[in-house]
């Protein structure tokens, strides 16, 4: 009796384990790594970076002896400048206090120092403070029939990408497109989809809540007045183009330090890359825009006789709108009450189309 109680018990541990890990990481294919998040944001936090410490340690190691090269900055001097020079970190705890402790179960499950981590989740921050432009990331947005369609290539310098898979943290009611060890880079929701583009050339706002707090954030909202509501009344660390779809809308707008300006869809489409279209809040007295191929290509794609979305996917995956530096890719349909459509492309391995679910 007591073998067969020990050998029912052990089976049943068993179980629950594999069960665990399950709930940890739901999918590591050729493309991306997918994990679940079901727990408190700590506990969620904790799981990203335990079961990514590798990746973790690898691209702390690379991108602190890029910040060294490019930017003469140690790591004593990025805290100094995160923790002292700057308000990020008391506004990332006025506006999503619990996104501080997922940063800190990232640190705690990867075994790294939690400071240290916070500067690598502020990269882009610490690159504007220093005035060192990064990214060259591309947004469409089409209003098709009843159906609004973002498409998004998000490029990141070549250092970040290091060997890695792109993350996506699968929450109940939104996805999280990311690198191991950040809370974000852009996502998906019910509700809407968030697509960034930086603009260096204008003014940041040393008060400001750093961009992958931001897009958290916005993934939360459940309403184009919320968003809205949030644009008006949340200032950005760092000047972006953001464009955004949902059942009811696509929108842009332009933030800067001193202006956040919004605006609409032309003949149902909205585009951006890197260079600000209407935000004058210019770092420089004699920045005019210069000649961009990404946003001449996109702007092409207003004349063409018969738009479909199979027509822009294949602008999305050529040159230049896709280059060496486009890490991750998105296509995201809303329609009508339906849950999106999202499509999710790893352009470093292949075009193939993978199709994720809420």
């Amino acid at each position: 009796m007591r073998l067969v109680l020990k050998i029912c018990f052990t089976f049943l541990l068993t179980v629950t384990l594999s069960n665990c890990s399950l709930e940890k990481v739901n999918v590591n294919n050729e493309d991306y790594i997918l994990i679940q998040q079901n727990g408190n944001h700590y506990n969620n936090g904790f799981h990203h970076g335990e079961l990514l410490r590798k990746e973790i340690k690898s691209n702390l190691a690379t991108w602190k002896e890029n910040m060294k090269t490019e930017l003469s900055l140690s790591t004593e001097e990025m805290i100094d400048l995160v923790y002292t020079k700057t308000n990020f970190i008391s506004t990332i705890k006025t506006h999503c206090p619990e996104l501080i402790e997922e940063v800190k179960g990232i640190a705690k499950g990867a075994g790294v120092d939690e400071k240290l981590l916070m500067c690598y989740n502020l990269g882009e921050e610490i690159y504007n403070y220093k005035n060192k432009p990064i990214e060259s990331c591309s947004n469409f947005g089409i209003e098709l029939k009843d159906e609004r369609i973002l498409f998004y290539n998000q490029d990141l310098p070549l250092f970040l990408h290091g060997n890695n898979k792109p993350v996506i943290l699968k929450h109940e009611n939104y996805l999280v497109f990311t690198l191991p060890g950040l809370v974000a880079l852009s996502g998906i929701s019910r509700y809407n989809a968030v697509s960034c583009n930086s603009l260096p050339m204008l003014k940041m706002n040393t008060r400001g809540l750093p961009l992958p707090f931001a897009i958290r954030k916005l993934l939360t909202l459940k309403s184009d007045k919320t968003i809205d509501t949030f644009f008006s009344e949340t200032p950005l660390a760092i000047p972006q183009n953001v464009i955004i779809a949902s059942e009811n809308r696509l929108i842009g707008f332009e933030i800067s330090k001193n202006e956040t300006c919004k605006y609409e869809p032309e003949n149902g489409m909205i585009y951006h890359t890197n260079f600000p279209l209407i935000n004058t809040d210019y770092n420089y007295s004699d920045y005019s825009f210069p000649s961009c191929q990404r946003f001449n290509m996109l702007d092409s794609i207003t004349s063409i006789n018969k738009i479909t979305k199979e027509v822009i996917q294949t602008i999305f995956s050529s040159e230049p709108i896709s280059n060496s530096e486009t890490y991750l890719r998105f296509i995201v349909s809303f329609k009508n009450s339906e849950t999106p459509n999202i499509s999710f492309i790893n352009p470093k391995k292949s075009d193939k189309i993978n199709i994720i679910k809420l």
